[in-house]
């Protein structure tokens, strides 16, 4: 049957293209964040992203990576966004 392979090779090719555009927004939002999780599927006109990412500052608006986003892939998108931030504490009592 060529018509499920139809909907699945291009369901497949929608999700790479939405990963890659999630991707190369990531670095144009923020460079110093590093992505710990990605999870990212097309349904119908929406693009669903849910991410989980680190960095040592600040998280910058969450918007701005939507926008990015929606710009690359060219639809709709629905981002769910956990930042964590870096820190480190060292201490030494004497």
């Amino acid at each position: 049957m060529a018509f499920p392979l139809t909907l699945h090779t291009r369901s497949t090719i929608e999700d790479g293209s939405l990963r890659r555009s999630v991707a190369d927004s990531i670095v144009e939002w923020d460079d110093t964040v590093r992505v710990i999780d990605l999870a990212a599927e097309v349904d119908g006109e929406m693009a669903t992203v849910e991410l989980l990412v680190a960095g040592p500052n600040e998280p910058k608006p969450a918007w701005r990576l939507a926008s990015g986003i929606e710009r690359r892939f060219g639809g709709a998108v629905d981002l769910r966004l956990l930042y964590q931030r870096n820190e480190l504490f060292a201490v030494s009592v004497r």
